[in-house]
């Protein structure tokens, strides 16, 4: 009889160093969920507050500062991050119902001009980014033919110097990189050559002309990226 009790409790206390052995173990994966999640967490908050974000794709198009120096992702007017993949307007500050545009709509010829047109559903208004060898500018392109860029005519840095389409052909006449200015959302376009995207005399209406000047910081020169 006193067998039997001995071996009914050691049975009960086999049975509770398994239960008390399972619990330990369910603890430990437990804490060790939690501290993944937050370190998870911790390190998002980490991103945000470097004003940086890795869960945006690789793709994304950095924007720098008067110095050149990188500082953030180029954003479009509802604060989306604008990737190579992304087609998107260019909208003029000094009247966003205007949108820079290929004259005629010819976005397949050598030549064609560049202006300002009331913002419509037009493939010649529809432009994408495609990376160049100099790091931190890209081609302006056409966005349904990325063959076509925008191109300073005839290289030249001067001031009043017409902005037309062309094919690539690698020259920095045809490199910009977008320039963060002190409003959120508003970016400079700067051109390999050193000169600015333009819109001549500050106007914005149908056929404006949209010209390479010698950046001033003015209205003219301040633009807004609208993906679409």
């Amino acid at each position: 009889m006193l067998n039997n009790k001995g071996f009914a409790i050691s049975t009960v206390l086999y049975a509770m160093l398994l239960m008390a052995t399972l619990v330990i173990f369910l603890l430990i994966g437990n804490f060790s969920f939690e501290r993944n999640t937050t370190n998870e967490f911790v390190n998002n908050i980490k991103n945000e507050l470097n004003g940086r974000d890795d869960i945006v794709d690789s793709s994304s198009i950095d924007s720098v500062d008067d110095s050149n120096n990188i500082s953030g992702y180029l954003t479009d007017i509802s604060g989306e991050v604008v990737t190579l993949d992304d087609k998107f307007k260019i909208v003029s500050t000094v009247n966003e119902n205007y949108v820079i545009n290929i004259a005629g709509n010819k976005v397949s010829t050598n030549s064609s001009n560049i202006n300002l047109n009331i913002a419509d559903n037009l493939e010649g208004q529809e432009f994408s980014l495609v990376e160049s060898t100099n790091a931190g500018y890209y081609y302006i392109a056409q966005a349904s033919n990325k063959t076509f860029v925008f191109d300073i005519y005839d290289a030249n840095s001067a001031s009043n110097t017409n902005i037309q389409l062309f094919t690539i052909n690698n020259g920095k006449h045809q490199q910009f990189t977008f320039v963060e200015t002190a409003d959120e959302g508003v970016y400079y376009i700067k051109s390999g050559l050193g000169t600015c995207v333009d819109a001549y005399g500050g106007g914005a209406a149908n056929g404006t002309n949209i010209d390479s000047y010698q950046c001033n910081q003015t209205a003219a020169q301040k633009w807004r990226i609208m993906i679409v």
